[in-house]
């Protein structure tokens, strides 16, 4: 807990400014977030890069074979992963103006289930 409050407060609450505050430069900039996604990913892809570059490589990179280390765990995130879109993309507020609910339900189910058989 103590972590999660250090870098939200370090990390996300300055992005979150950035995109969504009165005079935040990306905003002023025109960017337009779509529930959060923007600050989101940007706080993630920085959090990543900045996790690999202190850790560095993995012990035995490029001269050992590197199985999946727990691919019950994989599977188990990509589900709730794609339970997690259902409600993000089916309950999203600008589509629910312009598309019958269904729509996006569909598509995302699709789209879902196109990528996993692709990466069977």
């Amino acid at each position: 807990m103590f972590f999660t409050l250090i870098w939200t407060t370090i990390v996300y609450d300055p992005i979150a400014h950035w995109v969504w505050g009165t005079g935040g430069w990306l905003r002023e900039l025109g960017a337009l977030d779509f529930a959060g996604g923007l600050v989101v990913h940007i706080s993630a892809g920085l959090s990543a890069l900045a996790a690999a570059l202190i850790i560095g490589k993995r012990l035995g990179y490029k001269s050992d074979i590197m199985a999946p280390h727990n691919v019950p765990m994989t599977i188990v995130g990509g589900i709730l992963l794609w339970f997690g879109w259902f409600g993000f993309n089916a309950e999203a507020r600008f589509l629910r103006k312009a598309l019958p609910r269904k729509v996006p339900f569909i598509v995302t189910n699709t789209s879902a289930a196109a990528g996993a058989i692709h990466m069977r």
